[in-house]
């Protein structure tokens, strides 16, 4: 702390300047890192083996320690980020901690007690206002970071395709250094304000005003907001918390836009314009909401949901929008009919087929037209595990039909991605290792990858026609034309390994994947597919091991993917790597033992395993 005699509202225009210029660092530090990370996905390609080799096994993909990351700490406290997640939160917390506290200097002189500060009555609480000043402006900076981090279609989703719950990790840890600014702000004000002791009468006179009860609103609603996140809060009472994060985000914003507003001349500094910003990504991460919603839903705003076995849910909706499917992708379900109408569900798409009009129509009980009869639409398929809330109202409403199916008013949001899909063409070997409700993405994925492949010999024989037909027309000497096969995108060794409860939901899926593989085995497209099932309960043997081996027990995941590694290394020379996608989607802790064998076979005899992984931990 230096401490200097210059005019004092100067000094003071001057440190208010530096404190916004501190702000527009803290904002633009997030765009920065997401150049960095673009960069980095750009040059990947180029870099040594053994440097992304290192980079993957020791930063990105462990976790921060004891192997957890997706499952939640004991007594309901949160989540852990990875450990490469956590480096980039901890740089983002040093970087607003040193702004917090750097560049400060006194107006008041020490030895000249004839001195009068037009606003503060000693030293001490003048350092105090503009630590308070300072970190006021930094919390003000990072609100728009929060509204960024929260919005289902944010410039990092769009451009870096990062996943939600990497997002909502992110939003999350950022949260509670904005709520650390605003309790110092609040604090160091109280302290000043206590009695009047350190302020003069015209800057309490200011103080006493629309501005005090607006900031102390924006710190209640702040508080009030933190407590409806926490996490117990967030898993059995969803609706609860979508309400009131929604009721109290608004509360916050025009709180903290009062506070300011009018509050200082522009040359001290625009704080209000990073509220107009968080306000602005806000409504227009909301209209772009609403126009997925009217994309989809606008032709057929309803699904059609029947039970499933294993006491789930089968949830189907039809649109004529053009769908560009990947496996991996989800939407936002909202259910007007069994639930508040502002709030909406996520649910991975397990399958998504183009079919017939009549179809839907006879699906959804909708009369057919004649000249209809000739248009496709799009299919999408779910599968729903009901728990609380919603999904468990909406059980109830099926369980109550005769027939056990549902036709129900409903709206559509998306699609979204959780990651890249992974290409076919890439890996050796793709291992999908599900647990429960998680099968749906692998499902997802196989799927896909053997559409991939009937496509590909489908347009790979037309293009030979087609080579053949223009020899013939053009009188030249017919040669056979075979197409090139440089994109080596031929469909890979799928390996399934899931284990749930319920041996009639195993039984279910099973059929669903062998009449799949059937049908395509039928059209000449051999499917390298090893399946393990797992239940954890009792089952009768004659009645559910009629498809495919099935084991009592949990499934071991270090040794189903060690095991599956060491089946695909017979069959590779050793003059390259092997290739390994590992997908993995499930409860929290078999998302761990997936993520930790992950981390130790990475790399091990020229091995590189990739991770994809999805989960929603709220």
């Amino acid at each position: 702390m230096t401490c200097n005699n210059p005019d004092p509202v100067t000094r003071f225009v001057a440190h208010q300047q530096f404190s916004v210029t501190l702000a527009y660092i803290i904002i633009i530090t997030p765009f920065l890192a997401l150049t960095l990370y673009l960069l980095y996905v750009a040059v990947k390609p180029w870099l040594p083996h053994q440097f992304t080799r290192v980079v993957r096994k020791y930063l990105i993909l462990p976790a921060l320690f004891g192997g957890r990351a997706a499952e939640p700490l004991p007594y309901s406290l949160g989540y852990l980020p990875t450990r490469g997640l956590t480096l980039v939160l901890v740089c983002f917390g040093a970087l607003n901690l040193a702004f917090g506290l750097v560049n400060y200097s006194c107006y008041l002189p020490i030895h000249d007690p004839l001195y009068v500060h037009p606003w503060f009555k000693s030293r001490r609480s003048e350092l105090i206002a503009l630590v308070a000043n300072r970190t006021g402006a930094l919390a003000y900076a990072n609100l728009p970071i929060l509204v960024i981090l929260a919005a289902r279609n944010s410039l990092f989703t769009i451009f870096a395709n990062i996943s939600s719950n990497t997002l909502a990790t992110c939003h999350r840890y950022i949260s509670y250094i904005f709520v650390s600014h605003t309790i110092v702000h609040v604090v160091l004000y109280t302290m000043q304000v206590h009695y009047c002791r350190g302020l003069s009468r015209n800057q309490v006179i200011t103080i006493s005003s629309k501005y005090l009860i607006f900031g102390l609103i924006a710190t209640l609603s702040l508080l009030l907001c933190l407590m409806f996140s926490s996490m117990p809060i967030r898993h059995y009472f969803y609706e609860t918390f979508h309400f009131f994060h929604i009721l109290l985000t608004i509360f916050i914003l025009v709180s903290c836009w009062m506070h300011v507003a009018g509050r200082y001349p522009s040359e001290w500094g625009r704080f209000d314009m990073f509220v107009v910003a968080s306000a602005a990504f806000w409504v227009m991460d909301h209209l772009m909401r609403l126009y997925k919603i009217v994309r989809l839903s606008c032709d057929y705003p309803k699904l059609v949901c029947e039970k499933y076995p294993g006491g789930l849910l089968k949830v189907t909706f039809f649109t004529s929008a053009q769908w560009e499917y990947v496996p991996g992708q989800y939407v936002y379900i909202y259910f007007p009919s069994a639930g508040p109408i502002l709030s909406s569900h996520p649910f991975t798409v397990s399958s998504c087929d183009p079919v017939p009009i009549s179809e839907a129509h006879g699906s959804l009980s909708i009369p057919s037209s004649t000249s209809d009869k000739n248009l496709r639409l799009t299919k999408l398929s779910f599968l729903v595990r009901p728990k609380a809330g919603t999904t468990r109202r909406l059980f109830d409403i099926v369980n109550a039909t005769y027939t056990g199916k549902a036709i129900l008013s409903a709206w559509v949001e998306g699609p979204y991605r959780q990651q890249h899909s992974v290409p076919s063409g890439r890996y050796d070997t793709v291992l999908c290792i599900a647990g429960g409700i998680g099968i749906s993405l692998a499902l997802a994925h196989l799927r896909y990858y053997i559409q991939r492949e009937y496509l590909r010999r489908t347009s790979r024989l037309l293009s030979t026609w087609t080579d053949i037909w223009t020899n013939i027309s053009s009188t030249k000497s017919m040669s056979t034309t075979v197409p090139s096969d440089a994109s080596t995108d031929k469909l890979p060794h799928i390996v399934l390994a899931w284990s749930a409860k319920e041996a009639d939901l195993i039984a279910a899926v099973t059929h669903e994947i062998f009449e799949l593989k059937n049908l395509y085995e039928d059209i000449d497209i051999q499917l390298k597919l090893h399946t393990s099932f797992f239940c954890t309960s009792s089952y009768d043997s004659e009645k559910h091991v009629s498809y495919a081996d099935l084991d009592r027990g949990r499934m071991e995941i270090h040794d189903i993917v060690s095991r599956e590694i060491s089946a695909s290394a017979r069959d590779f020379t050793a003059d390259r790597s092997m290739r390994i996608a590992v997908i993995a989607c499930g409860p929290g802790r078999l998302l761990d033992d997936v993520r930790s064998a992950v981390v130790e076979l990475h790399g091990v005899k020229r091995l590189f395993l990739d991770l994809y992984e999805e989960s929603f931990t709220w």
